[in-house]
């Protein structure tokens, strides 16, 4: 797992979480801590790239909570996930209507 920024003169505009393998309940407890700590360090918008082929109900509950907290901050989390296995799962459950869901990493514009 790794996090980028997008370089900016005062502070990043989006931060990018890559989840290269796995995001299911094996995973999460990795994700979540990458997660809160962009959420706490950084006024940007965050963007979670997603590499797994398929994500499960824990990984759904790190998405909606961490959107959940973007939100009361005026800021916003997009899922970029190739796999369409897990696009149609966001889709499934409805996630995809409150979160932006991309195909791949695109920049971000506000």
């Amino acid at each position: 797992m790794s996090t980028a920024t997008t370089p900016d003169a005062t502070a990043p505009v989006v931060i990018t979480v890559t989840v290269p393998g796995r995001f299911d309940g094996s995973t999460v407890a990795l994700v979540r801590q990458a997660l809160h700590a962009v959420i706490e360090e950084s006024t940007a918008d965050v963007v979670i790239e997603i590499g797994a082929e398929w994500i499960d109900m824990p990984a759904l509950a790190v998405l909606a909570h961490a959107h959940r907290r973007l939100r009361t901050q005026q800021r916003r989390l997009v899922v970029a996930a190739s796999s369409a296995g897990v696009r149609r799962v966001l889709a499934v459950t409805g996630l995809n209507r409150v979160i932006p869901v991309q195909p791949r990493v695109r920049h971000m514009v506000a």
